[in-house]
């Protein structure tokens, strides 16, 4: 039976009112641990927990250190005794150890001329206004107030962009950076999408498969752009950080990524192909990174390839292929990646957004397939609650997001691509 369009209006209403609720109180619980004093370094079950933002605001002191006196920004040292300065009494358990490229110091230099608590909260409003930005330009010409506000509500309900805020993580700035970086693709402006890699360097785990992706559509004007990007970076972190600490950064990224002596790592809490192999082998061991290796150069080549001939005969099936392989190219990238996090999961917010519009066509997809889909994307925010949970499950051996955006690829390749294949045929 054909629902009326006042009850389909009444459903959204429902599902919008539904998400904002659960925003305020989860945002809500935030705001009391901020009042208390507890946000940024607290006890929970016994364990110290030190929020991600305390590193980045360490990393801020430490830029503006760097170019006053010289220091070692990536000394496990120096590092460890800034951290221990702005959580006491709260003792971490094992030492951080600050990743980032010397770009990303350079960037949060700005924000030590501020207290801690304010540079939080500027930090994540820029976040969140760059996330509410995002969707605004995601959404295209045809943008409707009540669309909108359904994916602002749903995006901000979503456990991993819950996550980002409370964390004070840099994913929300990567769903910006990389929705500017995919829309200058797709309006086939190679050099500028080239430009926009200067943002993207501060992940620089997913550069390899977005870098492909744009080097097979925009060959030399992308790679003219990405050029002009990478000197521009290298000249910024010099200038901020000095030529040392530079090139002290390709020395200890390996050993901060196969040590367990410092924490910010986590394996066996990444939700990706090596999260899934720790939580198997109950270890972090040479077996399973060598795998997670060899399944990582693997997918590189992979999303090489689709862009290739499989775009070109998607294009010829549908206005929505560049959406579609680009929605496939991050989820292959989330999944392959050697470092994926919870709170990477918000670039989730591309895919739902892009494939909420394909599944319009009906001749790319059946109702049945655009209800599956469809119905996933209005289920995550609260499967992601539910992913959360069950980490308190014992003995549970998932990595739930992982494993969700893995389900979701393989379905995508089933529907769009498989069906692309048998037509040329």
């Amino acid at each position: 039976m054909a629902v009326s369009e006042r009850t389909r209006r009444l459903w959204w209403m429902a599902y919008a009112a539904l998400m904002i609720c659960w925003s305020l109180n989860a945002y809500g619980l935030v705001f009391s641990w901020l009042k208390e004093g507890t946000l940024f370094a607290r006890k929970l079950d016994g364990k110290p927990c030190v929020l991600d933002f305390v590193l980045y605001y360490e990393a801020a002191q430490l830029g503006t250190a760097a170019r006053n006196s010289g220091v070692n920004i990536y000394d496990p040292k120096v590092q460890t005794e800034a951290v221990a300065r702005l959580t006491a009494p709260v003792v971490p358990e094992l030492p951080f150890f600050m990743q980032y490229p010397p770009l990303f110091f350079a960037l949060c230099v700005p924000f030590a001329f501020f207290p801690l608590v304010w540079s939080w909260l500027l930090w994540s409003i820029a976040g969140v206004t760059s996330l509410l930005i995002s969707i605004w330009a995601l959404s295209g010409r045809h943008r409707q107030r009540c669309g909108l506000l359904i994916a602002a509500s749903a995006a901000l309900a979503s456990y991993p962009v819950w996550l980002t805020v409370e964390l004070g993580q840099t994913s929300l700035f990567l769903v910006a950076s990389l929705s500017m970086f995919w829309l200058l693709l797709k309006e086939k402006r190679y050099f500028e999408a080239g430009l926009a890699s200067f943002l993207l360097m501060v992940k620089v785990q997913y550069l390899p498969f977005l870098l492909l992706a744009a080097l097979v559509l925009g060959r030399l004007r992308f790679a003219a752009g990405a050029l002009v990007a990478l000197v521009c970076a290298v000249l910024v972190s010099v200038l901020v950080l000095g030529w040392e600490n530079c090139m002290e950064w390709p020395r200890v990224i390996f050993h901060a990524e196969t040590t367990a002596q410092f924490g910010g790592v986590s394996p066996e809490h990444q939700q990706n192909i090596r999260g899934i192999l720790t939580l198997l082998f109950r270890a972090d061991t040479s077996g399973g990174r060598t795998t997670a290796l060899l399944s990582f150069a693997l997918a590189c080549l992979a999303v090489a390839y689709l862009w290739t001939k499989p775009y070109a005969v998607l294009c010829t099936r549908t206005v929505w292929a560049f959406q579609i392989c680009a929605t496939v190219t991050l989820l292959t990238m989330l999944v392959f990646s050697l470092h994926t996090h919870i709170q990477d999961y918000s670039l989730l917010v591309i895919p739902a957004l892009w494939l909420w519009k394909a599944t319009d066509d009906p001749i790319l997809v059946n109702r049945r397939q655009s209800k599956i889909l469809r119905s996933l994307i209005l289920a995550f925010p609260v499967l992601s609650w539910i992913f959360y949970l069950l980490r308190f499950v014992p003995a549970h051996s998932l990595q739930p997001f992982a494993m969700f955006a893995l389900a979701l690829l393989l379905r995508l390749l089933v529907v769009f691509w498989v069906p692309s294949k048998r037509s040329t045929a």
